[in-house]
């Protein structure tokens, strides 16, 4: 699955958009939205919940842009799992009763999954449905 603004020029979802239209909540929730009906369909499934800006590409691209003249870091990276990761935390008692969840860190391009431990900074989250 992903999310993102649809761009009627090239008929393409583009992931990484920031609009800043004050409709953040709106999305967000849409996302969460979407979550219980895709176990309710894939019940066994796993899911990864990674970040767009996230990716190699974006953090190419925002350097290119640069307004901050980031150098090690892009600032702008990372924002979106943060946001994921947040919610995982301050929901976590309540979110665990109904679902497993994992971190991840990427290494070397290759995800190192372990048990979620609240606080600790992912590069993925996953997920899974407790079936008792």
């Amino acid at each position: 699955m992903g999310f993102g603004d649809f761009d009627m020029t090239t008929n393409q979802i583009n992931d990484t958009a920031n609009t800043q239209n004050g409709d953040v909540y709106k999305v967000f929730n849409s996302v969460l939205n979407t979550i219980p009906m895709f176990f309710d369909s894939f019940p066994r499934a796993i899911m990864i919940v990674k970040g767009s800006d996230s990716a190699p590409h974006f953090i190419e691209q925002c350097k290119l842009m640069c307004q901050r003249k980031c150098e090690d870091i892009c600032l702008k990276s990372h924002r979106r799992i943060k946001i994921y990761q947040g919610y995982v935390d301050k929901n976590y008692e309540i979110l665990s009763i109904t679902f497993k969840f994992y971190g991840g860190v990427d290494l070397e391009s290759q995800i190192i999954i372990e048990d979620y431990v609240l606080g600790r900074r992912y590069d993925a989250v996953l997920l899974s449905r407790n079936i008792n």
